[in-house]
């Protein structure tokens, strides 16, 4: 199998990537960043109520770190399990994928030629659709 865990390191430096997803959703921390610094027109309770907001979401962009979840590329996926490992999923060894939510953490399962399986955390289904339709045409379902 041409699939394997590698180093992120030994990572292709030339490699065409067409989508990275990251784990931080910070399309949604700017809007209510956004909306939080509204709530000051409305009134003083409001604005106070808006500014505790504001630091939460202030802190969560710029504190917290915003790791790699994967990467698409034309001949595969880089799965990120760890700071200083991956997983190359070839396309053409991808028997079968699911996303799987749960009440504590989404995540996609990816089911190997040799039976075998990755799991990874992932919040946004539709986000992913698209490349895995391009790219894994027919191959969701339970995994």
């Amino acid at each position: 199998m041409k699939s394997h865990v590698i180093a992120v390191a030994n990572l292709d430096s030339r490699r065409l990537i067409e989508k990275r997803f990251y784990a931080k959703p910070k399309f949604v921390l700017y809007m209510v960043l956004f909306l939080s610094l509204a709530l000051f027109a409305v009134n003083v309770v409001w604005g106070l109520m808006g500014l505790v907001i504001a630091a939460y979401c202030l802190i969560c962009l710029f504190q917290f770190p915003d790791i790699p979840l994967l990467e698409v590329t034309k001949d595969y996926l880089v799965l990120y399990q760890k700071r200083e490992e991956v997983f190359l999923l070839y396309w053409d060894e991808l028997y079968r994928w699911s996303y799987e939510k749960d009440w504590e953490q989404d995540r996609i399962r990816f089911v190997l030629c040799d039976d075998s399986i990755q799991v990874i955390p992932f919040y946004n289904k539709k986000r992913i659709q698209v490349y895995m339709d391009r790219y894994a045409p027919k191959k969701e379902g339970k995994a």
